[in-house]
């Protein structure tokens, strides 16, 4: 189960960026592309030499909505106790790839939308990306 943890935001990743840059025929769209898979590859970089502090930043942004669900799906809140630092470590590392994978549907397959719409789809992607990661670290001991 550990191994879905990586493989499947790697392989929407890819998927998604290939998608995206055979679709796209601007080349400024292009250079934008790879700057943001630039700043994603930063971010998991510093992130880990950070040792987790971005990870444990999401989670508790993330925290409300969880335990909303935790709560009406019966389920009493896990504790993070000595878990946290793995995990916010996994999600340092894991979360960026969720960044392109958002910003490859607001600004490819949204391209006609406007730019408001684009923004808030790309922050609502990154953001039930976020919950859903810090979820499964909660549920799932890394």
């Amino acid at each position: 189960m550990e191994e879905l943890v990586i493989e499947v935001p790697l392989g929407l990743a890819l998927v998604a960026s290939v998608a995206f840059l055979v679709l796209e025929k601007d080349p400024q769209a292009r250079r934008r592309f790879w700057k943001v898979v630039l700043a994603c590859v930063a971010f998991a970089g510093g992130g880990l030499l950070l040792l987790g502090i971005p990870g444990a930043v999401l989670m508790i942004a993330t925290l409300p909505p969880v335990a909303l669900i935790q709560e009406m799906a019966g389920t009493a809140p896990a504790s993070m106790a000595d878990a946290a630092w793995g995990a916010a470590l996994v999600l340092t590392g894991i979360w960026p790839l969720f960044v392109l994978v958002a910003y490859t549907v607001a600004f490819g397959a949204m391209k006609r939308a406007p730019r408001r719409i684009q923004i808030a789809t790309l922050l609502a992607i990154a953001y039930a990306a976020g919950i859903a990661l810090t979820y499964y670290g909660m549920t799932v001991q890394f």
